[in-house]
């Protein structure tokens, strides 16, 4: 007499689960997480968001589209004939940036 090999079994079945995977999906996780604090980080620091008012940019930018604009491109080289730019007329902070393309 051995082994049991009738009756009612108690113990619950433990599930094996490789660390190897848990450390792939984890390490997913986390990478897709420090991209998208990344791409946060560098819009609110370096970028920044506005939609186009009005018609006058058609048919290349058109009402109510919503635009991501580089502040650093132009510390680095001066706009040239046909760069779309965006300003606040006369300095005034509260109103809305007008995009226009320079002539």
């Amino acid at each position: 007499m051995g082994r049991r090999s009738s009756g009612l079994n108690f113990r619950k079945k433990r599930i094996k689960t490789s660390d190897g995977h848990f450390k792939e999906v984890l390490v997913y996780i986390l990478s897709i997480a420090a991209a998208i604090g990344m791409a946060f980080f560098l819009v609110i620091n370096w970028g920044m968001k506005t939609s186009v008012i009005g018609n006058s940019m058609e048919p290349t930018l058109y009402n109510g589209q919503t635009i991501l604009i580089s502040r650093l491109a132009y510390l680095i080289k001066k706009p040239k004939v046909g760069d779309i730019i965006v300003f606040l007329p006369n300095g005034n902070q509260y109103t809305h940036y007008y995009v226009k393309r320079v002539l």
